[in-house]
């Protein structure tokens, strides 16, 4: 049975190996992520509220611009109230901020199109020309 022991061996060091970093990222599968989501919200607030940054979106939503800071981040994640407020404020399905993949949940029609232009400008600048963009 010593074959069986060196699969163990191997399968540790190939876990050793792995960054926590990258073993789960949303946003290389295609799924957006609750920070990405917010700050489409964020986004689509100066189109639906006036409102000029996320200082201004935060108090229209009744929480300070560092706590929607630390939302992004997900360092907290906001509870259900404070997602439905949030969402609630924009116009957009409470659901789908929370979590896309939810039956019944709706996502925003201007989402696509912003998530990809988003990402597109995160990526370094020989990744944007490699992939098609400028």
């Amino acid at each position: 049975m010593s074959t069986g022991s060196n699969n163990i061996a191997f399968a540790r060091n190939v876990n050793s190996l792995v960054k926590k970093d990258s073993v789960h990222h949303p946003q290389q599968n295609g799924q957006a992520t609750f920070g990405e989501r917010l700050l489409f919200v964020i986004w689509l607030s100066g189109k639906v509220l006036g409102v000029e940054n996320a200082q201004q979106f935060a108090k229209a939503v009744g929480k300070g611009a560092s706590q929607l800071s630390r939302w992004v981040r997900e360092d907290p994640r906001p509870n259900w109230d404070s997602i439905k407020r949030v969402a609630d404020a924009v116009g957009v399905d409470a659901l789908w901020l929370d979590e896309p993949g939810r039956k019944g949940a709706v996502e925003p029609p201007d989402f696509p199109e912003w998530l990809a232009a988003r990402r597109l400008r995160a990526q370094p600048k020989g990744k944007r020309r490699a992939s098609g963009g400028s």
